[in-house]
């Protein structure tokens, strides 16, 4: 069996790479190491490493954490100011409020809604009829910065009982199941992550010294959605 999680689908590189000319796109693959012909290739995968240095060199060139992927960019510089505005939150339900309120003064795709349903905690991406359509890439970005962060904040990976998402299933599926570590539903009414609510009510424990090792760690993988490191 391939180990898919040490790889990249192609249509994610893709996905970055939307916001480039095509000859940007051919010289960043090729600085990444990525022969310009996978691109073309559905059922190609690139590695973590290679993935890695594109979404680097990207990021730079275009002064966007996420490269293309939202309507405005994200310049470089908004995940750390994000997580300097969540850190003396007294638990992870106050810092999940104010990184809705955050990205509500940077982007007008959607809103990042946290809330309680019985024993569930969730985090939806309430869609702007007046905005921008999103990309199922960009909002699937969305969700996995918010399990990222969050994760990070608690020093525990979160288990997610459920990821849903308004699109209908893609094909090939593992290119967006390898994203997130729970069960992923498509064709649903909302876009959201489901977790224990428990979760809510634990304390932030990172500090501002813990943040330029995540920052650093998020740079090289291109994700702040790996497992939290004490």
């Amino acid at each position: 069996m391939k180990d898919f999680s040490a790889t990249v689908p192609i249509s994610v590189v893709n996905g970055f790479l939307s916001g480039a000319d095509p000859e940007a796109m051919a010289r960043l693959a090729d600085c990444s190491g990525i022969a310009p012909e996978l691109l073309a290739e559905p059922a190609a995968r690139v590695t973590q490493e290679q993935f890695s240095t594109l979404y680097r060199l990207l990021a730079k060139e275009l002064d966007d954490e996420m490269p293309g992927i939202f309507s405005r960019p994200l310049r470089n510089g908004t995940l750390k100011y994000l997580c300097l505005s969540l850190l003396d939150a007294p638990r992870l339900e106050v810092a999940l409020h104010r990184f809705g309120q955050f990205f509500h003064l940077i982007l007008d795709d959607f809103r990042v809604e946290s809330r309680r349903e019985d024993t569930s905690g969730m985090v939806e991406l309430a869609d702007n009829p007046a905005g921008p359509v999103v990309s199922m890439l960009g909002r699937e970005l969305m969700l996995k910065l918010v399990h990222g962060v969050a994760s990070w904040l608690i020093r525990q990976r979160i288990p997610l009982q459920a990821v849903e998402m308004p699109d209908a299933r893609p094909l090939p599926a593992s290119d967006h199941l390898y994203l997130f570590p729970g069960p992923v539903h498509f064709d649903r009414r909302h876009t959201r992550l489901v977790f224990d609510a428990a979760y809510l009510d634990l304390p932030v424990r990172q500090r501002k010294p813990d943040l330029e090792k995540f920052l650093a760690r998020a740079r090289r993988t291109g994700s702040s959605s790996r497992s939290p490191r004490r």
